[in-house]
């Protein structure tokens, strides 16, 4: 089993030093996340070898959090995100909701042309320093529809290059218009399934709400013939946090015991399924200071917070 968490890019070497502290909760994989950026209203993915944002984000420092993770006994998972400038999600991204004519297959193919560098960059990287999965692509609603034959290709010249397991992170309202699955070794879902509006619903209720979720990954996953890898999951420590985070903006209260529920039912629902790998829960930052304040106490990582003994407790017994 796939026992993973997020790590959010040390922003500097120093933090290194405090990546011991994953054992707190026991995982066995860690996925590295070396972000690219799309400035808003171009289409050109851009990613530099010296990240100007955060050193864990570049290549250097991308390899070196890789080489200290494995030294700790994890196995690792690229994950390529691209942060979209003004905008955020990269599900939003699709040049024909901005422009026409010839200018919308110009903007594809600049998009297309710099998206492949930067995968192949993390292609190199993961095969020369034994990256166990690499995960081609996050989020792209718009891309994984209109643009087939691109990721096509691009699969081919991973395969060519990279020796390990490959998955892409699909949304979890997305992962049926995937074309692709038949070519890589999971099924990816970054899995923040809508399941409850109750402030703090109870585990049975949840469990529940899980069961027709559960029944059509799977056989969507028997119909691929591909197991289910929830590449990403988690729940913030507030009330309503499972009703779909898109609809908390506004929530500010704190609620430890409803974030230990919703990570019991999900463990409860998956973990014993023999079609699913595992997954990477959202997220570890390499510092515990960044969760002093209570201002970041509501955020999605699990320091400090009940349901760390929720997590080790199932990393352990799987």
């Amino acid at each position: 089993m796939i026992n993973g968490v997020c790590l959010v890019a040390p922003r500097d070497s120093t933090m290194l030093r405090e990546l011991p502290k994953l054992e707190r909760i026991s995982p066995n994989f860690v996925a590295v996340i070396p972000y690219a950026f799309k400035k808003s209203n171009e289409s050109r993915v851009i990613y530099s070898r010296d990240n100007p944002y955060w050193w864990g984000e570049g290549l250097n420092g991308s390899r070196e959090t890789i080489r200290q993770l494995k030294q700790l006994g994890y196995k690792i998972m690229l994950k390529p995100h691209v942060w979209l400038a003004g905008e955020g999600w990269p599900g939003d991204f699709d040049p024909t909701q901005r422009h026409s004519g010839d200018r919308v297959e110009s903007e594809w193919s600049i998009w297309e042309t710099s998206y492949r560098e930067y995968i192949l960059q993390m292609v190199s990287l993961a095969e020369n320093e034994g990256v166990a999965i690499l995960c081609i692509g996050t989020e792209y609603r718009y891309a994984v529809k209109r643009r087939t034959a691109f990721w096509a290709e691009l699969i081919k010249e991973v395969r060519s290059i990279y020796k390990g397991k490959l998955t892409y992170a699909s949304n979890w309202d997305n992962y049926e218009q995937v074309s692709f699955w038949k070519d890589l070794d999971f099924i990816g879902i970054d899995a923040y399934f809508p399941l409850s509006d109750s402030k703090r619903p109870e585990v049975s209720e949840l469990l529940e709400a899980w069961n027709p979720i559960k029944k059509s990954i799977l056989e969507f996953s028997d119909s691929i013939g591909k197991p289910i890898l929830f590449t990403e999951y988690g729940y913030r420590s507030i009330p309503y946090n499972t009703r779909g985070d898109w609809k908390n903006e506004e929530v500010s209260a704190l609620d430890e015991e409803a974030q230990s529920i919703a990570y019991q039912a999900l463990y409860q629902s998956w973990w014993n399924e023999k079609r699913f790998a595992g997954g990477f829960l959202w997220k570890w930052h390499p510092a515990d200071s960044l969760y002093k304040t209570n201002g970041a106490k509501g955020r999605f990582s699990p320091q400090g917070k009940r349901v760390e003994s929720v997590i080790k407790a199932q990393y352990d017994h799987f």
